[in-house]
């Protein structure tokens, strides 16, 4: 054993132990497993991010929907369009509740 100190494990060329790259690397690796796994689901996993995306839009159409309709009361309101508006909002909360 000569060359070699007692008690140090042999370097393997190419791999550091030390540093930032090993750091990340040790951050990484319980990523890098869920995602192998993850891959195998992949289509479901699209399916929930389109439904978070459509959930998200029709969550932010509420607000826009009432933001038209106190606009219009400073320009006169008729009875279809409160009509119009109490129905985009009721629709809106029922598509909502599918998501």
């Amino acid at each position: 054993m000569r060359g070699r100190r007692v008690g140090r494990p042999a370097r393997v060329p190419g791999r550091s132990t030390s540093g930032p790259r090993h750091i990340l690397r040790m951050m990484l690796s319980p990523a890098r497993r869920l995602l192998g796994y993850a891959d195998r689901y992949r289509r479901e996993f699209l399916f929930g991010l389109l439904c978070v995306v459509i959930s998200t839009c029709i969550r932010l159409a509420g607000p826009w929907v009432l933001k038209y309709a106190i606009d219009d009361l400073h320009a006169g309101v008729t009875m279809e369009k409160v009509r119009f508006y109490a129905l985009a909002l009721l629709g809106l909360a029922m598509v909502g509740g599918v998501f």
